[in-house]
C-alpha cells in the first residue's frame, strides 16, 4: 500500500483532508495483511510522519528518508524554491516508490496522476479520498480480502 498524504498545498478550492482520512485505510490494510506488508507514506507534512508511525506498527511504515517536509502551512516547493533540483528529485523518488505498490490511497494531485500513469493497474486499486464517491474503508477492506482470496487460489 502506498499513501500520498498531501496537506500543505491544496490550491484551487480543494479541501484539505485530515490525515486520519488516510489512516483508516492504512489500518484496514494492516489488519487484513496481518502487518506483513509495508505501507509506503509520501507526505509533505512533518506532523503526519509521527502520527502515522504512532498509529501503525512503525516497522511496516516506510518513508523516503531525509526529505524536506513542512512544519507549517508553507508548501515544500516553497521551502525548496531555491533548490528545485532537490524538490524535483524527492518528488520523482516518491512517485516511483508509490507506483511500485499494489494499492494506493491519495487525493487530487499531479503526483497521484503520475503514479497511476506509471502503474495503470492502480487505477482500479486506489482510493481518491477527494472524490465524493470514493470507496469507504469497508469497501476497501472487501476489495483487499477478495484480492487475497484470489491470490491464494492462484
Amino acid at each position: 500500500l502506498s499513501m500520498h498524504v498531501r496537506l500543505t498545498d491544496k490550491a484551487n478550492g480543494r479541501i484539505k483532508q485530515d490525515y486520519r482520512s488516510y489512516l483508516t485505510y492504512a489500518q484496514s490494510y494492516a489488519r487484513v495483511t496481518g502487518n506483513q506488508y509495508p505501507i509506503y507514506v509520501a507526505t509533505d507534512d512533518a506532523t503526519v510522519v509521527t502520527a502515522i508511525q504512532e498509529a501503525l506498527y512503525p516497522s511496516v511504515v516506510l518513508m523516503q528518508p531525509d526529505v524536506v517536509r513542512s512544519n507549517s502551512e508553507t508548501p515544500t516547493f516553497e521551502i525548496l524554491k531555491n533548490d528545485t533540483h532537490r524538490s524535483n528529485t524527492e518528488a520523482l523518488i516518491e512517485i516511483y516508490a508509490m507506483a511500485k505498490c499494489g494499492y494506493f490511497i491519495h487525493g487530487y494531485s499531479g503526483m497521484a496522476e503520475a503514479v497511476v500513469y506509471i502503474s495503470p493497474h492502480l487505477h482500479n486499486k486506489s482510493v481518491n479520498i477527494d472524490e465524493p464517491s470514493h470507496s469507504t474503508p469497508k469497501q476497501f477492506r472487501k476489495m483487499l480480502l477478495k484480492d487475497m482470496a484470489e491470490e491464494t487460489r492462484n
